[in-house]
């Protein structure tokens, strides 16, 4: 019917793990997004968060829903300006490589994970490896953007295209293109404390850090 609704929603991820595995929302976010004229949000930090409410209040049309984490997140550096700028795209770059060069990989992640991004391209940067950090807070408003728009955000000049995302890795395949992957999760959580669980499915720096080296810089 496309009333402006907002729902909102918790305990977004595995990081919920000692709530059990049928806690673990692994396939909601993915089936959210197959609901036709509904808009996800799934912010990276309270600023995210701020923006995509500011959003739907002046929106005429709806439905939304806000995937929020469990865990306090922290505040990400650029985000007072860059979401309020940018979160009617879906997608902005967060973290770039240095102006005039072309980054090396994509990193585009979504809700927490956007802080984890940020990690793999500090270590990605100690070994010479340029990569752009792009949050991308809602694939639905991205994916209405005009190419111009799209491209500005996610250069089509990189192949290497990695999404950062701890739920079922359906729906990203127009985002990474043929030579890119999503680091997701095709299986039910297990249930221990929050560290272990992200550890156990590979939701850290080095992990997927090693990944990237494996399938582009071998």
């Amino acid at each position: 019917m496309k009333l402006p609704v907002a729902y909102v929603f918790t305990h977004d991820s595995i990081a919920v793990g000692e709530d059990g595995p049928t806690h673990q929302p692994i396939e909601q976010i993915p089936s959210l997004r197959m609901i036709p004229d509904l808009t996800l949000f799934r912010p990276a930090d309270a600023n995210e968060t701020a923006a995509a409410w500011e959003y739907t209040l002046q929106a005429k049309e709806g439905p939304f829903v806000f995937a929020l984490s469990r865990q306090n997140l922290p505040v990400l550096p650029g985000t007072d300006k860059l979401a309020f700028a940018h979160i009617h795209q879906g997608a902005y770059v967060l973290s770039d490589v240095d102006a005039g060069t072309t980054p090396d990989v994509q990193l585009i992640a979504t809700g927490s994970e956007v802080t984890l991004a940020l990690d793999v391209k500090k270590l990605l940067a100690q070994d010479g490896i340029g990569a752009r950090v792009v949050s991308m807070p809602s694939r639905e408003l991205f994916e209405q953007q005009t190419l111009e728009v799209q491209q500005s955000v996610l250069s089509p000049q990189v192949k290497a295209n990695v999404v950062i995302e701890m739920a079922y890795p359906a729906g990203w395949e127009e985002i990474t293109g043929g030579e890119g992957f999503v680091v997701g999760i095709r299986k039910f959580g297990s249930s221990a404390k929050a560290d272990k669980v992200i550890r156990e499915y590979g939701f850290t720096a080095e992990a997927i850090v090693q990944q990237i080296r494996q399938k582009y810089f071998q």
